[in-house]
């Protein structure tokens, strides 16, 4: 994420990222998080899916 160059205005302020960049930020960002982790999360606030 921190790889982009950083770009400004004429006004010296940072210009905000294109959508399709933010878009694969929280792509790749998902893909880092460990299913375990989630399911384990889960469980510990008791959380489920169970009909009983």
């Amino acid at each position: 994420m921190n790889e982009k160059i950083k770009e400004y205005t004429k006004a010296g302020k940072l210009k905000h990222s294109s959508y399709l960049l933010v878009t694969i930020w929280v792509k790749e960002a998902w893909k880092a998080v460990d299913i375990n982790m989630i399911r384990k999360s889960f469980k510990c606030c008791r959380i489920s899916n169970t009909m009983d």
